[in-house]
Order: structure tokens, then sequence, then C-alpha cells
């Protein structure tokens, strides 16, 4: 019921395990894409809305979801017909190797537990070298978010993006604020805040227009006018679904967009034009 757990049946080779998804439009994995396609794998729309006959009838015998919501509809239904809801919370992890350790989960689940185990060390290793040649020395100041009517959103000093920022040695202007959620800033302090700004992560769109479109305030912001302004909205789907399982790739993309020379070839992410 997310696509980060695609993800992570798709690096333990386990597609075929996939009987359903909640929405075939946010799907990356090309199997998984063909199995929707041919009927193999049906789309059961948001799970808080899907039909207890579409979802019996995919023939699933686990439903791993999300839990935003708290139990999964009809979970205590679905149990005595012998379907198991298992909430998964990775969403909630403030480190990006906690995040990628649910691949354990979905190793249990399809009798790979070694494999995960051994994905899993690998992944640390990578993620910590990575870490190993990130120089820790002065860089550019960096904010990430975006406007949301007259406030702006950015993600709190302890949170989930605040620790990629800190691994990649990005200079991120709130990484000493609290809180591992968003932290609010009004229009006039985001303003005097982001003068010296030279880099904007994650606005949330694929382009400047589509930036100004929403906000026609962000054409007052420094960074937009004099600076770089990189996202992974170029392709949502592939960063949504393999991100959380290869957080060492999307640690290089935000090592390599603070360095210089600017990056030639991201993983992820893309600069905004």
């Amino acid at each position: 019921m997310s696509a980060t757990h695609i993800g992570m049946l798709s690096v333990l080779n386990s597609e075929d395990a996939i009987c359903a998804v909640s929405d075939s439009k946010f799907v990356y994995n090309p199997s998984v894409k063909q199995g929707l396609q041919s009927g193999a794998i049906l789309s059961l729309g948001y799970s808080q809305e899907i039909s207890m006959e579409l979802l019996i009838s995919s023939g699933a015998k686990t439903i791993v979801h999300s839990a935003f919501s708290g139990d999964f509809p009809h979970r205590k239904e679905l149990n005595k017909m012998g379907i198991t809801c298992i909430p998964n919370f990775d969403w909630r992890e403030e480190d990006p190797l906690g995040k990628a350790e649910w691949l354990l989960l979905f190793g249990y689940l399809t009798g790979k537990e070694e494999q995960a185990k051994k994905l899993f060390s690998e992944l640390v290793i990578s993620y910590k070298a990575t870490m190993k040649k990130v120089k820790k020395q002065t860089k550019d100041q960096l904010i990430s978010g975006n406007f949301i009517r007259d406030y702006w959103y950015a993600p709190a000093g302890e949170s989930y993006n605040a620790k990629l920022f800190e691994d990649a040695g990005m200079n991120y202007i709130y990484s000493k604020t609290k809180g591992t959620g968003s932290y609010t800033v009004s229009m006039e302090k985001i303003l005097m805040d982001t003068k010296d700004v030279k880099i904007w992560i994650n606005p949330g769109f694929r382009s400047r227009a589509e930036i100004i479109k929403s906000n026609a305030k962000a054409k007052r912001l420094n960074c937009f006018q004099n600076g770089k302004i990189y996202c992974y909205s170029n392709d949502l789907n592939k960063f949504w679904e393999l991100s959380a399982v290869q957080p060492h790739l999307l640690l290089a993309d935000l090592y390599s967009i603070s360095s210089i020379p600017s990056p030639k070839k991201l993983h992820f992410y893309k600069e905004l034009k």
C-alpha cells in the first residue's frame, strides 16, 4: 500500500509476491507495471476507500500498509479470513539507514531474510563509505521546502531530511531547529533568512515555471534569482519507490549537488531550469 514497499520487494527480486497495489499511477517498477496491465496485479486505490470484494479477489494473504490513518480498514474481519494486516512505520524513521532497515521486514515476509540482511549490511557499508567522501567544510547555504500560501514549510532540524543534509555535509540553514516534522516560517522571515542562500532543495516541482505558477512570491528569493534549484520531481515514482532502499545513492546526490563543480549525473535529482 506504499511505493516504498514495492522498492523493498524489488531489490529482493520478489515482485512476483505482489498481487495488488494501492494505485497504479505511482508505480515505477517495470515488472509491476506489466502485471497491472495484464491484470495479474490489481490496483486497489486509497486504503481507506478500497472495497473488501476487490481486496479479497486479489488473493492477498498479507497486507502491508503505512498506518497513516491508524488500523487498516476492516482489519478484524480480514484477520478472520486469514488475511494478515501489517503496519509499516518506515515513514516515521529519522535516520536514512533506519528507514532502509525495514527491508528486513520484507525479507522475512518473502522467506529471503538472509538475503535481506546481506543487502542491508551492504547498504550500511555503502552509506558510510559515501559519508567518508564528504568534506566537512563551509559550503553554500541550503534551504529546503516551499511556500504553502503565506508560509514556508521546511524540514525541522531533527528530521529525516535534515539528517540527510547533515550527512552530506550540506550547510542547511535550519539544522539547529527542534522537531522531526516541518518547521514553519513566515514569508518575511524566509526572505530574510535566505538572502545568502545559494541552493534550494525539494521545492516539489519540476521547473521554475511551475514554482512561480504555484506561488509568485518565490521570485523574491535570492536562491531563485541567483542560485540553483534541485528536486526529485522529474521522476517522482522512481524517487518514492527506490530512495528509501537506496539511501547511499540519495546521499551521493546531495553531496554532489553541494560540491564544485556542479554534478553531471544524479540518481534521483535534477536541476530545475
